[in-house]
């Protein structure tokens, strides 16, 4: 996981996504290990890391080495996309814990699907682009399609919510068979790191990684 300022580098990714919120509020990584055996082929363990944004922020570095190292031990990493607004007490946080949206997202899996859903992509930001809301990240993550959009600030759950539901509603469109858009906008919702590895089939690892990005903020009448 490269620490470097590049434009897609998971530094840029991570400085961009959580630099709207007070730096004492949480960061969360959620960890899964995928352990199938013979017995029980969904065996797994899950574990959860909470850091302050500003640690994260200003040593990145540091981070990305404890991050990269869980990671060559089979971890999945998932960091949370909005920050939670106080402590959280133990394990993960809750949508309790958030209290506003710094970005909203659609998450694609491609389900053996991967032509057809790369094609209804591909005309779904064709029409979002035409609409002048174009995601301001794209990230492959190593099964399916990630897309944020940053917001020019926080905004209230209440708020934003809809807004990010409406654009999951609008991905649907890239259903093909079992594959297409995740519909979850939980506010405490976490999905990939860039610079991991994918590894939910332990045996067959794919790279997670910025595709584009312009990182453009929005306000959030550009969703109304």
């Amino acid at each position: 996981m490269s620490a470097e300022n590049g434009e897609l580098s998971p530094e840029r990714f991570i400085k961009e996504l959580w630099r709207t919120v007070p730096p004492d509020w949480m960061a969360e990584f959620f960890l899964i290990k995928y352990q199938p055996t013979a017995e029980n082929p969904k065996a797994k363990t899950i574990g959860c890391l909470v850091y302050e944004v500003g640690r994260v922020l200003a040593g990145w570095p540091a981070a990305a080495r404890a991050l990269q190292r869980l990671n060559s031990q089979g971890h999945n990493i998932h960091p949370c996309v909005n920050p939670r607004f106080r402590r959280i007490a133990g394990g993960r946080g809750k949508n309790s814990d958030v209290n506003v949206f710094v970005a909203l997202w659609i998450d694609i899996d491609f389900h053996g699907q991967e032509t057809a859903v790369r094609k209804a992509f591909a005309e779904l930001l064709e029409r979002l682009t035409a609409a002048g809301i174009r995601p301001s990240i794209i990230v492959e993550s190593g099964r399916g399609i990630h897309a944020y959009w940053l917001l020019d600030k926080p905004y209230p759950v209440k708020d934003a919510r809809p807004r990010c539901a409406g654009l999951q509603k609008e991905a649907m469109t890239c259903d093909v068979a079992e594959a297409g858009s995740d519909p979850i906008n939980d506010p405490s919702r976490v999905l990939r790191l860039p610079g991991t590895n994918n590894l939910k089939d332990p045996s067959a690892p794919h790279p997670c990684i910025v595709v584009e990005a312009s990182y453009k903020r929005y306000p959030l009448s550009a969703f109304d």
